[in-house]
């Protein structure tokens, strides 16, 4: 384990190939496992890799690591693995910051999950989704890592963020998950003959049916 600070490397194969740009966007004071800067330099040397890029919450995973991003000719099922259908979600919110009270905002954001949506197995049905679907999350965020959070403006770097941003007001930033959808998808492609580890070629009858059934 060890630390690593931003910058592209452009790593080769033992047999001297040259792999995709590696960009590392964390500082020397951030903690990143070794395991995890070392899938993200395997990543690099898959078929059809033009750059991958490591963030600050890089860490090892099944796969591939997690916490990186990736420009490709090909499609790589198993480095989205089963995130399809999770959503990222910014909004300014009416209340201003000078307002905004912790308590009271905790405390609505607790009653956004008792909200009456009706019958959520019938609402599956209607989009030909499965009734397995946790439908009794569905008007939540989801489990895992999923998240809703106010945010505030502390300061900002770029001028041009000025007529985006005001430290003056509040915003919200919500993560929410795919109820199951994203794991089906992804059970279903590993399931297939496809052969993973070399991508989908861009444009194939797998990975336009791949795309199909993602939502894409």
């Amino acid at each position: 384990m060890g630390n690593h600070s931003s910058g592209d490397v452009v790593p080769e194969d033992d047999d001297g190939a040259r792999k995709a740009a590696v960009t590392h966007y964390f500082t020397a004071g951030s903690w990143i496992e070794g395991a995890a800067v070392q899938q993200l330099e395997e990543i690099a040397g898959l078929p059809g890799m033009i750059s991958v890029a490591g963030f600050p919450d890089l860490h090892p995973g099944k796969y591939g690591p997690v916490g990186m991003v990736a420009l490709s000719q090909r499609l790589y099922p198993q480095l989205i693995g089963s995130d399809i259908g999770c959503g990222m979600s910014f909004f300014e919110l009416s209340l201003p910051l000078r307002k905004f009270g912790v308590e009271k905002a905790a405390e609505q954001l607790r009653g956004l999950e008792q909200i009456d949506l009706g019958d959520m197995t019938a609402r599956l049905a209607e989009y030909d989704l499965s009734p397995d679907m946790r439908s009794h999350t569905l008007g939540t965020i989801g489990g895992g890592n999923h998240f809703c959070e106010l945010q505030a403006v502390d300061e900002m770097f770029e001028s041009e963020a000025e007529g985006v941003a005001d430290r003056q007001k509040l915003y919200l930033l919500v993560h929410s998950g795919s109820r199951s959808l994203g794991a089906e998808l992804f059970g279903q492609t590993l399931g297939g003959d496809e052969h993973l580890r070399d991508g989908l070629v861009a444009g194939s009858d797998a990975t336009v049916e791949w795309l199909a059934r993602s939502g894409e």
